[in-house]
């Protein structure tokens, strides 16, 4: 069998047992779901070693550590818990947490007093005073017998039945990223094990000397703690003053100071409003340098509680800087850092702001930590993406070891799709509009609307129309700068943007229009059409033009107009006269290829 096959097979045949054994030993459904995916996450990056071992009992206990310290986070959530044994569980919960784990394991893990033992790194003898002395607190909690108990501990079991736990290959996929003594007590364990283990009976197969029943599935897990071993993170992993002068070798470096204040909740960049995406960290490092020559280097980094808080906050730091509201501030281009072990996000951002700056930021993500690594320099040059790249993995080698990630020297830096700027992400975003003139204002965006008779993008010499058997949907906004009173009452820029029925339906409608422009200084008004360009990139291919059209003799006012097409998407854009405001040929191009960027973002 593959690799992928017996991963698979283990996982089928012991995740609902993992589960039930977790949350039993946690009281909380949710941490139990997230300590067991993360138990095989590790197991699967590991499997060429874990599958010549205890692969049962590795994954148990990285499921174990996992508990740790997220139990304690939940107080609320364990309090309300639902369609389950609340006695039982706030019984347990008051154990410490060797004699519940003990208890846990015997019973519903099914496991021997000596395998249970070894599990809790303790001898036969105390392994037998933990179980004598837990089962007699949950007895007189409960005021039942120790039969009962082990009925309801069987019970108990079943409560993690309903959650629904991801596939075997969604699981990989996420991580690409005997008895001596007491023989009393002994025969009572053991007539516990039989009401346990028979409340947990279903169909599978074996594995190991676990059952392999559906509901009765155990796991091992021997990989590191995330939450535990973060702890391990110190400033000194941080970057020194050394390392960041790579970004400028020719400057003197040095570091400002480093915070370590999870009270501290002022920005620590351009573009983000909070100074920490995870809203309730478990550590936090924020450490300043600057250089001679006016560069600024800000190195954030998370320690979430779990690996999932890390990924949200990750996605939370994307969507921040992809969508950076600053005034005067552009999103230039992108970049994926392809690692084996998760990829990086490079996005490179002009502020236009005096003094101008060149933003490069970097986001990573890795086990329980998540990295930014922001580097303002003067003016508007752009940095070497591959010197940054290395850096911002150097970054990551430092701490991810000491947070439950995987290191890598290797990866591969690539040009990419600018991630989603909004929930219409098949439009422009605020972020990819060029300042205008000297205005300092933030450029706001209308909800999108269904296009009617009228297409708002369309000139006089196109009257595109976006209706008809070959147009699937067609939606219109608007971007305006409301708070810039210096400006036109009419300035707007517009942008339909529709799906067609097909990429040929597409291919015609462009070439349509760009037929009607060539024959509009021919029309029935007097109008000029010049600076056509052809625009074009990666998937995309469109024009560009300003038109001029005559309001008075010899008096003109000019728009620029473009359509790009993507496959089945198609996009108009329109920027209105604006005199000294108006955008120029280059920018307004630069809006036009961003725009063909985001087609591919239509929904099909």
């Amino acid at each position: 069998m593959s690799a992928v096959d017996t991963f698979d097979e283990f996982y089928d045949t012991t995740s609902r047992l993992t589960l039930a054994i977790t949350y039993a030993s946690c009281g909380d459904r949710q941490v139990a779901l997230d300590a067991t995916i993360h138990a095989y996450e590790h197991a699967w990056r590991k499997w060429d070693v874990v599958a010549n071992a205890d692969s049962v009992r590795y994954a148990r206990e990285e499921a174990w550590k996992s508990i740790l310290l997220s139990r304690s986070a939940h107080p609320l959530r364990r309090k309300n818990e639902s369609q389950t044994d609340t006695g039982l569980v706030g019984a347990l919960m008051n154990l410490d947490p060797s004699t519940r784990r003990i208890i846990v394991l015997m019973t519903i893990g099914n496991l021997d007093l000596d395998t249970a033992a070894a599990e809790v790194s303790i001898d036969d003898e105390e392994a037998i005073d933990l179980a004598s002395h837990g089962f007699g607190r949950l007895e007189a909690a409960l005021a039942t017998t120790i039969d009962e108990v082990g009925v309801r501990l069987g019970e108990l079991a079943g409560v993690t039945a309903p959650i629904s736990l991801p596939t075997g290959g969604e699981i990989r996929r996420s991580a690409t990223r005997g008895a001596r003594r007491n023989t009393v007590l002994l025969v009572v364990l053991a007539l516990l094990l039989a009401l346990v283990g028979g409340a947990l009976v279903a169909e599978g197969k074996p594995l190991e000397r676990q059952s392999t029943l559906p509901v009765r599935e155990q796991i091992g897990a021997e990989s590191r703690d995330i939450v535990l071993d973060s702890h391990n993170i110190r400033t000194d992993s941080l970057l020194s003053s050394k390392q960041v002068s790579v970004l400028r070798p020719t400057a003197k470096w040095k570091v400002d100071g480093t915070d370590t204040d999870l009270a501290n909740k002022t920005p620590y960049a351009t573009c983000p409003t909070t100074r920490f995406a995870d809203p309730d960290p478990l550590k936090v490092f924020v450490r300043a340098s600057s250089s001679d020559k006016s560069d600024r280097v800000a190195q954030s980094i998370e320690v979430s509680k779990s690996q999932w808080a890390s990924r949200e906050a990750f996605e939370k730091l994307v969507a921040t800087y992809a969508n950076c509201e600053h005034p005067r501030t552009r999103l230039v281009d992108a970049f994926k850092v392809t690692r084996p072990f998760g990829d990086f996000q490079i996005l490179r951002l002009q502020s236009y702001r005096e003094p101008s700056r060149f933003i490069t930021v970097g986001l990573a993500q890795s086990g329980s930590l998540t990295s930014t690594l922001v580097h303002e320099s003067p003016g508007i040059k752009a940095t070497d993406v591959d010197v940054f790249a290395s850096l911002l993995n150097e970054s990551i080698v430092e701490v991810c070891a000491d947070s439950g990630g995987d290191c890598t020297e290797e990866f591969e830096v690539t040009k990419s799709l600018p991630p989603p700027a909004s929930a219409n992400p098949e439009f422009l975003g605020v972020v990819d509009l060029p300042p205008v003139s000297t205005i300092d204002s933030v450029w706001s965006a209308s909800e999108p609307v269904a296009v009617g008779n009228q297409n708002a993008a369309a000139t006089l010499c196109d009257e595109t129309s976006l209706r008809g058997k070959n147009v699937v949907k067609a939606r219109t906004r608007l971007f305006a700068m409301p708070e810039a009173k210096e400006l036109p009452e009419q300035f707007a820029l517009t942008q339909s943007a529709a799906t067609m029925a097909n990429p040929a339906a597409a291919r015609k409608l462009v070439a349509s229009i760009k037929k009607k422009v060539e024959n509009c200084r021919d029309g029935d008004f007097p109008a000029t059409v010049n600076q056509q360009k052809r625009v074009q990139g990666d998937g995309y291919a469109g024009w560009s033009w300003r038109i001029g059209i005559e309001i008075d003799k010899d008096e003109f006012v000019y728009y620029r107009m473009g359509v790009v097409y993507r496959g089945s998407a198609f996009t108009q854009v329109l920027f209105p006269p604006a005199g000294k405001y108006a955008y120029g040929k280059t920018d307004f191009r630069t809006v036009l290829q961003r725009a063909g960027e985001r087609l591919a973002y239509t929904e099909k």
